[in-house]
């Protein structure tokens, strides 16, 4: 749901898919997703990815070396993880120009396990966020601060 919806906000060129995720089963993320926006006619060419993260944190840090500081961006994710998502890509320095929420269906039992997980998560990247920063003004290295995120 997430592919397709970010197909669906992809403008004309030289605008590009990015797709982020690093571990998964079968792969990373970022790259089964990218099969599968190919599946759906967008050119290879068109896509761009960043496949090593292993948080929503890292995916808009290690983004920055694709996308470039400062990038302007339509963020696309299952909507439970929208707003947590764009606080993560904002404080990473990424300019929102737009949200979209993908089309995932998500059954009422479910909605109160993401409910649940996405208020921990929250607390936990707020102190991921602080520790980041925090890293910065000591003057660690950036590759010692990724692993704080």
């Amino acid at each position: 749901a997430r592919v397709a919806g970010g197909v669906a906000a992809l403008g004309p060129p030289p605008q590009v898919l990015h797709l982020t995720g690093g571990l998964a089963s079968g792969g990373s993320e970022a790259v089964l997703m990218a099969d599968h926006a190919q599946a759906l006619g967008v050119p290879p060419e068109r896509i761009s990815r960043e496949d090593a993260s292993r948080t929503t944190f890292q995916n808009a840090l290690l983004s920055r070396a694709v996308l470039g500081r400062g990038a302007r961006i339509v963020l696309v994710t299952d909507g439970f993880h929208l707003a947590r998502a764009a606080l993560l890509f904002r404080a990473a320095g990424f300019r929102l120009v737009a949200l979209r929420r993908s089309a995932h269906e998500v059954t009422p039992r479910r909605a109160r396990w993401y409910f649940f997980r996405e208020g921990l998560s929250f607390a936990l990247n707020t102190a991921r966020v602080a520790a980041w920063w925090g890293s910065g003004l000591l003057g660690l290295p950036e590759r010692w601060r990724m692993r704080l995120t």
